[in-house]
């Protein structure tokens, strides 16, 4: 370490400083003592205010004396400063290059676990759809209802903006109802007509026909139900063994934060200042420049008030 920071004895420096009041007749512990007796009263203000002058040229003439070292210590900081600097406008600029280029990564990320979202919430949305229709069609009672749920499905198959580029697998799912859909129309068909021909055969008194109306419906509403059975698996089916869909993206890997701090921003600064969360800071600079424009004698003894300043006289002793 240089001499300048060696430990320089405040005895020393305080004698010093004494000295050098002394010549300019000023005696430190004199002044200092004659003005703490000093007592004010109402006759004695101007007798007495000496001391205060006093005081003031002991503070002027301490203010004036420069410190020896600070030459030097300008002259130290200032190297220091050369050698601080580089690292501070290198560091700055590094991590700025850093947050960047960590920010772009996390947007990546950010932005395939959005396509995997969007992409699942398509998936979702076929395999929900269908199992929805398989049931529909599996309770379905007549023709009608299954011309409903064809034209549902109809729609859907052309509903691109809500299935995007995996529209082909939505119409591919389609298909696969198609069979069934038309499988379960003959048989509700085949089922009315026979209740038909079971009404005509008891008008008619042909219990027999009856009969044979009725093993027919029986064997109808069985092939029905198996319809139903194969309806529903086929619906599980297409959800378990749908396509797999994946993001063919590799994301650049975000690095690991050095420390996540919480900061804060106005974005509406009418609502932030409603609520308090703001100040009103005086314009300094204009304020004074109002109060150079202003005559004293404009100036009354509770003083002015011209647009929310109030400007006073203060007098100094």
């Amino acid at each position: 370490m240089t001499e300048l920071t060696q430990n320089i004895s405040p005895e020393i420096v305080k004698a010093e400083l004494t000295l050098s009041l002394s010549k300019e007749g000023l005696a430190y512990q004199a002044i200092l003592q004659e003005c703490e007796d000093v007592v004010f009263t109402n006759d004695n203000l101007n007798e007495k205010r000496d001391c205060l002058v006093n005081l003031r040229k002991v503070k002027s003439k301490l203010a004036a004396i420069e410190n020896p070292f600070t030459e030097r210590w300008k002259n130290w900081n200032t190297s220091k400063k050369s050698l601080a600097d580089p690292v501070d406008e290198l560091l700055g600029r590094k991590e700025s290059e850093f947050k960047k280029k960590a920010a772009e990564n996390a947007a990546a990320e950010k932005k395939i676990e959005d396509e995997k979202i969007r992409v699942k919430s398509i998936k979702d949305s076929i395999d929900n759809f269908f199992i929805a229709q398989s049931q529909a069609i599996a309770g379905a009672i007549n023709p009608e209802e299954l011309v409903r749920i064809e034209k549902l499905i109809g729609s859907h198959k052309a509903n691109s903006s809500r299935y995007a580029e995996f529209l082909p697998i939505m119409a591919e799912k389609a298909a696969n109802l198609t069979d069934l859909i038309k499988a379960q129309k003959i048989a509700l068909k085949e089922l009315e007509g026979l209740k038909q021909a079971e009404i005509a055969a008891e008008a008619n008194g042909d219990d027999q026909e009856v009969l044979d109306n009725r093993d027919a419906q029986e064997a109808i509403l069985q092939k029905i139900h198996e319809n139903k059975e194969i309806v529903q698996s086929k619906a599980i089916h297409m959800a378990t063994e749908a396509d797999v869909i994946e993001v063919d993206v590799i994301a650049p890997v975000a690095p690991k934060a050095r420390r996540t701090s919480i900061k804060w921003e106005i974005v509406d600064e009418k609502v932030a200042t409603k609520c308090g969360y703001t100040k009103v800071v005086p314009n300094e600079e204009r304020i004074e420049a109002y109060v150079k424009s202003v005559n004293k004698v404009d100036i009354g003894p509770d003083g002015l008030v011209l647009f929310g300043i109030k400007v006073y006289l203060e007098k100094t002793y």
